[in-house]
């Protein structure tokens, strides 16, 4: 790998925290007329907001903007060491990145009820958390990306 094609985490440490401070925005106001939000609930359909439901739904739709955004400009800026798709390629990553985030995130919030319980926080803390989410997301849709686009 040339030093234009090698993919760090380090590298997606700014767009990460754009990442959090706009999701976790987001969230604060949707979640600013609540007392409390659960980090879960022991049910599978719920009118209530909770944070992995929210941090779930999330994992696939950033990872699949995220990918795409990702995948263009890291097209556009590589160097030899990167291969050119085709759109319809990208969105197969997209989908690809957006599916797996999706299901490592539903695994991470089954566990995390089954083990911990039903939880829960203030506006805040709950802004703060799916704002992490969103950083992590953003981190893993970018190394999968950029490391799907490297040349072996």
């Amino acid at each position: 790998m040339t030093t234009s094609t090698r993919v760090r985490a380090t590298d997606s440490a700014i767009p990460a925290a754009f990442s959090a401070v706009i999701n976790g925005a987001t969230a604060f106001v949707g979640y600013k007329g609540l007392r409390s939000i659960p980090l879960s609930l022991d049910t599978i359909s719920s009118s209530e907001p909770t944070v992995w439901a929210q941090g779930v739904s999330l994992a696939f739709m950033l990872a699949c903007i995220l990918t795409c955004i990702t995948a263009f400009t890291f097209i556009r800026a590589g160097g030899t060491g990167v291969k050119r798709p085709s759109v319809l390629a990208v969105l197969g990553i997209a989908l690809r990145n957006g599916l797996f985030l999706f299901g490592t995130f539903v695994t991470l919030a089954v566990l995390w009820q089954r083990a911990i319980g039903t939880v829960t926080v203030s506006p805040g803390t709950a802004a703060v958390l799916v704002g992490f989410l969103a950083a992590v997301v953003t981190v893993l849709s970018d190394l999968l990306t950029k490391r799907s686009l490297v040349l072996e």
